[in-house]
């Protein structure tokens, strides 16, 4: 095996043990520090593409801002795992491993379920199956964007 390849397997493995490690950071804040989170990046998002909401009655505004905070979080969560999926397709590949796409879903739902499990010893957490669901689609995307990169990289050298 050459240099560069054993550079790209532990690339791979950066990625996704690094992913899996935010994955985990994030869920082990406590609620009110993960909820003001997503409450400053839905504030940034209405400031930038919804400046007006400035102008609603405050509890109008405060329901808009609710709803992009839940929509910021459930895109977390998707984002996330697609990375997760991703990484773990293309590490799969490098070892050669049949079903990689397949494998790299599985293997990024299984962490998904963990993870939740693992929100449920966290103050002001909870863990929901609708977050495992979410979780799961973003690994089916991240795995099928993996495979399709690998697919396209095979029939252009196939052209050569």
């Amino acid at each position: 095996m050459t240099a560069r390849r054993r550079a790209w397997r532990a690339l791979l493995w950066v990625m996704v043990l690094g992913t899996m490690g935010m994955i985990f950071s994030f869920s082990a804040q406590p609620g009110e520090q993960s909820s003001d989170l997503s409450t400053r990046i839905a504030e940034w998002i209405l400031r930038v593409f919804a400046p007006t909401v400035e102008t609603f009655a405050p509890a109008r505004r405060q329901l808009v801002l609710e709803e992009v905070c839940f929509y910021v979080r459930k895109a977390a969560h998707f984002g996330e795992y697609a990375f997760l999926a991703f990484w773990a397709c293309l590490l799969l590949r490098e070892y050669a491993a049949a079903c990689a796409p397949l494998k790299a879903w599985a293997w990024a739902t299984l962490y998904a379920a963990t993870d939740e499990v693992h929100q449920l010893l966290v103050s002001g957490r909870a863990g929901m199956v609708r977050d495992v669901a979410i979780d799961s689609a973003g690994a089916l995307v991240g795995a099928g964007v993996a495979m399709g990169i690998l697919l396209i990289k095979k029939q252009r050298i196939r052209n050569k």
